[in-house]
């Protein structure tokens, strides 16, 4: 099954009637991502929130208050758990698996925490299907081979420590005859790691991941949202860095041949392949493309903001409750402005990039114009 694409056909579906006739407002959230801590063990120099947690000055959440939170969201949701590295949080083990008895969960890692016994207590996690709740996914950050990624995090033991882990969720899922959680292996490109792609997709294959995930760097420094001054999304983030393009085209290309026994991801998801060549020589057509998340989405910073985009907050949990807060006054006037807009220059980047669906002549035009219709007679009627 091809996860990726079955999910942005769910996010559109479900966007679609609140983006088009709502007004700013939309219908509660379906994946929440929670932004643990932004306190990590590595030193990855691309990081967006790399020096949040030195310069932070805003006390982050504690473990009940992100439960007494996250019992807000529906059952069906999808919470996404990432940092920082969420397993320098304390106590967040138990979070994860509280919350994984009440929703999908879903971890962003690097993996260096990650030893045989927390592997078996995430597999022993795994949800029973892909509707059902637990943990359906752990994605593990892999920058390079082993000088290569060592350097780009700034650790020696990271490099070692990461690949054992994910052979160690590998071996305890096969052990206790579990399909989930999946296993993602992610990789963000850069000019230090452009000539070991295709390596690192063989690296991922062969420990049995089920996921390579190619992830464009998002040039957009957020860590300056523990600030409290967020980025104006008017403003395009500095160009992605150069790479080595016919390099890249190769190892994609080496890749799309040998992709039997795992899948394919990119990040934004919304894209293939040919356009992220095109965004790393920096000729990307922002204007084919949009965003959906605010309509269902919706990020919990590590010290309580509501942000329906990494520009937008609308307030903190700390003063109002995620209900009253996500279609609050800040959040359906964002909604109507990204409506109106489509896109913004600061999008250039996004993991939430999608293509516009809604061209003249596409499928997703005339549904449109045959909702519009149906909405009107409605109001006339009333």
């Amino acid at each position: 099954m091809n996860y990726s694409s079955l999910y942005q056909k769910i996010i559109k579906a479900y966007s679609l009637v609140p983006r088009y006739f709502l007004d700013g407002y939309a219908f509660s959230p379906i994946q929440v991502f929670v932004e643990v801590t932004y306190k990590c063990n590595l030193g990855c120099g691309f990081c967006q929130f790399l020096r949040a947690g030195s310069k932070g000055k805003l006390e982050e959440m504690e473990v009940p208050e992100l439960l007494e939170a996250l019992r807000e969201t529906r059952k069906g949701s999808i919470i996404s758990f990432t940092g920082g590295e969420p397993f320098v949080k304390p106590g967040f083990m138990g979070l994860l698996e509280k919350v994984s008895k009440r929703n999908r969960t879903h971890i962003f890692t690097n993996g260096t925490l990650i030893d045989d016994h927390t592997a078996g207590r995430l597999i022993d996690l795994g949800a029973r299907n892909i509707f059902s709740h637990g943990l359906v996914l752990v994605g593990v950050s892999l920058e390079g081979l082993e000088n290569t990624h060592n350097g780009i995090v700034k650790r020696d033991f990271a490099f070692q420590r990461t690949v054992s882990a994910v052979r160690s969720l590998v071996k305890y899922r096969r052990a206790k005859g579990r399909k989930y959680p999946l296993i993602e292996v992610k990789a963000v490109i850069s000019k230090e790691n452009v000539a070991e792609i295709h390596a690192l997709f063989s690296l991922a294959r062969e420990a049995g991941a089920d996921i390579f995930n190619i992830m464009a760097m998002n040039m957009a420094p957020h860590h300056s949202r523990i600030s409290g001054r967020y980025l104006s999304p008017y403003d395009a983030p500095p160009p992605v860095e150069e790479v080595d393009i016919d390099l890249l085209k190769s190892q994609f290309a080496r890749m799309k041949n040998e992709a039997d026994g795992i899948q394919l991801r990119t990040t934004p998801q919304g894209i293939g392949l040919d356009e992220i060549i095109s965004y790393y020589e920096n000729r990307f057509r922002l204007s084919d493309y949009t965003c959906y998340y605010p309509w269902y989405g919706l990020t919990i910073a590590a010290h309580g903001d509501m942000i329906v985009c990494p520009y937008r907050e609308i307030g903190n949990l700390r003063e109002g409750g995620m209900r009253g807060l996500y279609n609050n006054k800040k959040a359906r006037g964002f909604r109507k402005i990204l409506r109106k807009e489509g896109v913004f220059p600061g999008c250039l980047g996004c993991c939430f990039l999608v293509k516009r669906p809604d061209g003249p002549g596409s499928r997703n035009s005339h549904l449109k114009h045959a909702l519009g219709r149906v909405t009107s007679r409605l109001h006339l009627r009333a």
